[in-house]
């Protein structure tokens, strides 16, 4: 299905590990803070290697510690009214807060981080801390994206990478870059985002910040298999797993591991794909694993079992094709009810359509129907027409089996209509990209124009200064001989 293609793209859900000795067993730099923070006095570098712990933390997914140190910092820092520090922490808060935003979709989360990150900025102006500055246009970058003001986002995300620019802070100026690919990704521009990309990976490999390197792996991987370049994606996807796995951080090791078996779903190698499906859901198991990515392995693992029916089916083997299908339908069922608990409605009307062509399959036509309507209702509401596309044809295929061949022809017709809608969405953006291509090309042809005018200018006069020159010469020699 559609949404499925494109999970490759999404990043390694953020989230937060087992405990504080997990999340940094290769980081160095947190043990050495922490070891100096146990003989700090409650001073400003007290305040300052607390807040540096908190960030620290979230980097490293934790976020947990990160709010922690965050609030502890904030104390201190009104208990002696430092300032900066006060700013610091309270730009600290707002992201984790964010992160519980985008883990519960409380909106009260979202509120509270948007007070904390108002006060951070105020506090970052009257310091004028350039660091804290970038920080907090960082944290309004994620907030504007999270209520789709896309414009905003990737107006704060420019501010805060030309801050860190200005700094010269390497380690800042690769999230900040992050924050730009993600947008871009997000609004399926690939092109710019492969290009930042690529801008992210050489800072990380300068930095020598494996777990970006992965990131950026993990995403190239992605676009190679949206480009249906599937030796590249596996090349970097295992580049992206060996990383992950190297840092101890297992939940990104799934998450990668459920794309690898996508690809090889791809390429009809349905043995890699179950075993790589089920080392993921082994993982995601566990305490602290994605919301996303369990249902992830169990709707490939259905899907895995699903072509193993029809193979079955084909070979006239109905018994094995029957057990086969049953069991997909009871891996979909499973991550129904865990995307249902997450609430994403495009992957919720994607397991409808599935456990309606498998229960197709089982000539359990009323049941199939049930999920079908279901699919058609929640698509029409969110308004996608990739996934309306995918229920009208589906609703064809349904009543041409059960023989109302009207209401096939009917279906078919409208999927057709979602299918040209598509199509003239993708023309669309082409040719916004054309248009682009080409106002930029005029811009660079007018550039080259205007050298090519000023060079021939100066030769120009080059010559006509050598002409004088030579003018003069001859005249002077002419007046030399006649005197």
């Amino acid at each position: 299905m559609i949404v499925m293609k494109f999970k490759c793209l999404i990043i390694p859900v953020v989230m937060c590990s087992l405990c504080h000795n997990f999340c940094f067993s290769q980081n160095s730099e947190i043990d050495s803070l922490k070891n100096v923070l146990l003989n700090a006095k409650e001073d400003v570098k007290k305040i300052e290697i607390i807040n540096e712990l908190s960030f620290g933390y979230y980097k490293n997914d934790c976020f947990d510690s990160s709010l922690h140190y965050a609030k502890y910092a904030l104390m201190l820092a009104e208990k002696i009214n430092y300032t900066k520090g006060k700013g610091f922490a309270l730009v600290n808060i707002s992201i984790c807060l964010l992160h519980q935003y985008y883990t519960n979709w409380d909106s009260d989360k979202l509120n509270e981080c948007i007070k904390y990150c108002n006060t951070a900025f105020e506090i970052a102006l009257q310091t004028k801390n350039k660091i804290l500055i970038g920080r907090t246009y960082s944290c309004f970058g994620e907030i504007a994206s999270f209520q789709h003001n896309y414009n905003k986002a990737l107006e704060n995300y420019n501010k805060a990478l030309d801050f860190y620019s200005k700094v010269g802070e390497k380690s800042l100026i690769i999230l900040a870059l992050w924050d730009i690919t993600l947008f871009y990704k997000e609004q399926n521009n690939y092109t710019v985002a492969l290009k930042y990309t690529y801008k992210t990976l050489k800072y990380s490999e300068e930095t020598g910040d494996e777990k970006k390197i992965a990131d950026c792996y993990y995403l190239l991987g992605g676009i190679s298999k949206r480009n249906v370049n599937y030796i590249d994606a596996l090349k970097f996807y295992y580049k992206s797993l060996a990383i992950y796995k190297s840092l101890n951080k297992h939940f990104d090791a799934a998450w990668v591991s459920n794309a690898i078996a996508d690809v090889y779903l791809e390429e009809n190698k349905n043995s890699e794909a179950l075993t790589n499906y089920f080392f993921a859901e082994k993982i995601f198991q566990n305490p602290g694993g994605s919301k996303e990515g369990l249902p992830w392995s169990y709707n490939g693992i259905g899907r895995v079992y699903d072509l193993k029916g029809d193979s079955a089916k084909r070979a006239g083997n109905s018994q094995s094709a029957i057990s086969n299908f049953n069991v997909a339908r009871n891996y979909y069922q499973k991550s129904l009810e865990m995307y249902l608990t997450a609430g994403d409605s495009t992957w919720i009307a994607d397991s409808y359509i599935y456990l309606c062509k498998v229960n197709i399959k089982l000539f359990n036509f009323k049941e199939a129907k049930r999920w079908l309507d279901n699919a058609l209702a929640l698509s029409k509401k969110i308004s996608d027409i990739y996934l309306l596309k995918s229920c009208y044809l589906l609703l064809s295929e349904f009543y041409s089996i059960t023989g109302n061949y009207r209401l096939a022809l009917d279906n078919y017709k409208t999927s057709v209509f979602y299918l040209d809608s598509i199509n003239s969405s993708e023309e669309i953006r082409e040719s916004e990209r054309i248009k682009l291509q080409y106002q930029f090309n005029k811009v660079e042809d007018s550039l080259k124009q205007n050298q090519l005018i000023t060079e021939t200018k100066l030769q120009a006069q080059k010559n006509e200064s050598i002409f004088i020159g030579l003018a003069l010469y001859c005249l002077g020699c002419f007046l030399f001989l006649c005197f």
